[in-house]
């Protein structure tokens, strides 16, 4: 999610010059106890995001309040695959306040971070073994706010952005690049609708540059609301096209408190360019539909995933080879399963594979490395805490090596805390998230290495 999804200043920070070249970790095999972040801070760090590079060092980024300022601000932390932990570090402007983001690290180390910034998007680049340098405004016009966004990076280390933005009742899906020479190409237009908003994007970038991108449109009118999954295309080295809806749904009558529809779309691509993307379909009850298609071909019809109807919003992944990977909750079941299913290359998604069925209350995140290596986080509630667990599977169809990672923070937090991960090329893993109280709030690390 990777169903998943999902940053600036101008800073010189020394420390990250050994991100790209840091050698791999010599840490024991297996699951490895975790790092704290050296900061306290009265406000919890909201949903740390993480990446890797291709050496096991990892970037780590997030929000929270900063009561000096009254600002949300933006960090990040270097974690090296060997040695301390680097500092907390603000890329967000002084006196500026920062809403969704998302970061991406390649192989090689480069890494962006993007994030909405005072209703404009705003991009921060690191190159491989340097500094996130100063910020790069990408939402033109500025009489657009931005809303969300989301950054991949292929093989190359060229980023691509994809974002919604509204302008009175006019919403736009917009995509722009940054090459690895950090030259920012042009502002363009995938998708508009003049009275209807598009909203959750999700993206997925092939190591050459094909694109897939999905977003949910809605609209209500009539005493109905229509939801409906839509998505574009982009070959390497062109631009994106809009290919029209996945999957539509009609809740008659609107029920404005609890309303029923399409939600949470994510996407995953293969190395041959080939997607899948899967959303929830909330109601009573909820359930996960699914579509898949080849690289700038037709794709399949939108289907119901088989077995037990669903708690929350799906986690998508897929290898590089085309192995797909659905991970969710059951609905029914006291205590919650956390389930994954798997979908062969080309094939359709399997029975329900229970990972976990101990006090589950929240799947997290679900990332799949080139060779099928697979890392699976989630929430348990523990008494009146949240307990952050991952699992692990080196390959498709070996078994899951489950640990408990750390606590977390009480549970009205709730919301802010879902540990993410990554997974790089050689099957080493991360997981990030916060944990603590009130002036001891601190983020985490815990990676998972291979022999």
């Amino acid at each position: 999610m990777k169903a998943f999804e999902r940053l600036l200043v101008v800073a010189v920070m020394a420390s990250l010059a050994a991100l790209a070249c840091a050698a791999p970790s010599a840490a024991a095999p297996g699951w490895n106890p975790p790092l704290e972040g050296a900061e306290r801070t009265s406000h919890v760090p909201e949903q740390p995001r993480v990446g890797l590079d291709s050496a096991g060092n990892a970037a780590m980024a997030w929000t929270r309040f900063d009561p000096d300022s009254g600002m949300r601000v933006l960090e990040t932390r270097i974690v090296p695959a060997a040695g301390p932990s680097g500092p907390a570090v603000r890329l967000s402007a002084p006196g500026a306040s920062a809403g969704a983001f998302d970061i991406a690290v390649a192989p090689d180390g480069r890494a962006v971070a993007v994030w909405e910034q005072d209703g404009q998007l705003v991009a921060s680049v690191r190159p491989p073994g340097g500094a996130f340098g100063a910020g790069q405004t990408l939402s033109k016009p500025a009489a657009e706010n931005a809303a969300a966004a989301v950054v991949e990076l292929d093989a190359d280390g060229d980023a691509t952005v994809l974002w919604t933005t509204i302008q009175g009742s006019a919403w736009r899906v917009r995509t722009t690049t940054i090459d690895a020479g950090d030259v920012n190409g042009p502002t363009t237009l995938v998708h508009m609708e003049a009275a209807a908003q598009l909203n959750e994007p999700a993206l997925a970038v092939d190591p050459t540059g094909r694109a897939h991108g999905v977003w949910v449109r809605a609209q209500a009118g009539g005493g109905d609301r229509t939801t409906t999954v839509q998505r574009a295309y982009r070959p390497a080295g062109g631009g994106f096209a809009y290919q029209g809806d996945l999957d539509s749904f009609v809740e008659s009558p609107y029920n404005m408190e609890s309303p029923a529809g399409l939600r949470a779309p994510s996407v995953a691509v293969d190395r041959d360019g080939r997607a899948v993307a899967a959303w929830m379909r909330s109601g009573f009850p909820s359930i996960i539909r699914w579509s898949a298609g080849p690289a700038g071909g037709t794709w399949t019809a939108a289907a119901t995933l088989g077995g037990e109807a669903t708690a929350g919003a799906p986690l998508l992944a897929m290898s590089g080879a085309g192995e797909a990977l659905i991970a969710g909750t059951s609905a029914a079941d006291t205590p919650r399963k956390l389930w994954v299913a798997r979908r062969p290359a080309g094939g359709t998604f399997g029975a329900q594979e229970t990972v976990a069925d101990a006090a589950v209350h929240t799947p997290a995140d679900l990332a799949v490395g080139a060779g099928g290596e697979t890392v699976l986080t989630w929430l348990t509630l523990d008494g009146g805490d949240y307990r952050a667990r991952g699992a692990y599977r080196s390959r498709p169809g070996a078994a899951w090596e489950e640990t408990a990672l750390g606590a977390t923070a009480p549970t009205f937090y709730s919301g802010t805390l879902l540990p993410t991960a990554a997974v790089n090329a050689g099957g080493h893993a991360a997981v990030a998230w916060s944990a603590g109280a009130p002036d001891t709030f601190h983020t985490l690390l815990a990676r998972y290495e291979v022999a």
